[in-house]
């Protein structure tokens, strides 16, 4: 019926918005997922429609959405996150409602593609969340792997604000895991 895309703010972000140090880091956070979306629309949404009995991906531009916003992680930690719940629909230009595209063979394919190109979507998240933080007069540090954090975010207040993350590095150390 359709998936999940999640967007999340680094945790610096996180704990400021959470602790209501500035009302518009949500705001923020909302007009950058919506940034992303309409990228990733205008770039991998398509239907596959079948023309004179050949197979063709059209791209169609929309995705049907709902976004929400959620401020915490599972163990209720500040994580500010969106989850952005595709459904399995596109309208072609034709106004006709479509199943969105897939393929077998990985080349086409909305989820297929995502799938293929995730570093890529978060990057276009993050891009836009710094950008807009830079506008608001917030310093950004680079964290690695296109990931950023506020500058002056104590590394213990990350670490203490992050026990999913403590949990699972415990048990893969526990299992000898990388």
């Amino acid at each position: 019926p359709g998936f999940d895309m999640t967007f999340s703010a680094p945790k610096s972000v996180s704990i400021l918005a959470g602790l209501g140090a500035d009302s518009q880091l949500e705001v923020l956070h909302d007009l950058a997922v919506e940034k992303a979306i309409r990228l990733i629309e205008n770039e991998f949404a398509q239907a596959r429609v079948v023309i004179d009995g050949k197979v063709h991906y059209v791209n169609t531009g929309n995705l049907v959405i709902a976004a929400f916003r959620q401020p915490s992680s599972r163990a209720n930690d500040p994580a500010l996150h969106t989850h952005c719940v595709t459904m399995n629909l596109t309208f072609t230009e034709d106004g006709k409602a479509r199943s969105l595209a897939s393929d077998i063979n990985g080349q086409f394919g909305v989820v297929e593609q995502l799938q293929k190109h995730i570093t890529y979507a978060g990057l276009l998240y993050r891009t836009e969340l710094a950008n807009l933080l830079k506008e608001r007069g917030y310093r950004l540090i680079e964290a690695g792997k296109g990931l950023f954090e506020i500058e002056g975010m104590p590394e213990e207040i990350l670490q203490a604000f992050s026990t999913r993350r403590a949990d699972i590095e415990a048990l893969m150390q526990e299992r000898g895991w990388d």
